[in-house]
């Protein structure tokens, strides 16, 4: 992986800016009323580089948001080899595995500066979007298309490596940059 061992993430005291969240893709559409329902349903959560905030495989129970800092999203390739999807940055989320079943990440999120995110808990937000359903439909098609990028990415990051064009690591620096 990326990172290092994963740690806990530790706890902040202060209030997280709705500001910074509703820049991104995700919330495109919603009105301010909901994307303060679903900022206020956030806790603060803060990593350091290198550290793990979530691993292929494992139980996905939260939603996040990065307010300071990067994430990269990447799967394993081989032994110790990892294929970054994406980057994520301020005002865009990550971790939608939290809201799709059977609720298992599909990728490593790991730090890759010191971070600062919001974590969304799954129960609250898909109890939120059951309750208000024109909230729970825009947002859930933001989120396909967050999805669909991240799966375009991947594609053309696979077909550069089977063609032989590039190596790995060529690939995806060009690729990431964009």
């Amino acid at each position: 992986m990326t990172g290092v061992k994963g740690k806990k993430p530790v706890a902040e005291g202060s209030f997280i800016s709705m500001e910074i969240f509703t820049q991104g893709q995700i919330m495109s559409g919603l009105t301010d009323q909901h994307k303060s329902r679903i900022t206020g349903l956030g806790h603060p959560e803060s990593y350091k580089t290198g550290d793990v905030i979530c691993t292929a495989g494992t139980e996905s129970s939260k939603f996040y948001f990065v307010e300071e800092g990067e994430v990269v999203v990447e799967i394993e390739y081989g032994k110790g080899m990892f294929i970054p999807i994406s980057i994520v940055v301020p005002g865009q989320a990550f971790g939608w595995s939290a809201l799709i079943p059977p609720y298992r990440h599909t990728a490593n999120c790991v730090a890759l500066s010191k971070t600062r995110i919001s974590a969304v808990e799954r129960d609250a937000l898909l109890a939120l979007m059951r309750n208000e359903p024109t909230l729970g439909v825009i947002f859930m098609q933001n989120l396909a298309g967050v999805i669909a990028s991240r799966l375009t990415n991947l594609e053309l990051e696979l077909m550069q490596v089977l063609r032989g064009s590039q190596s790995v690591p060529d690939v995806l620096h060009v690729n990431l940059q964009k």
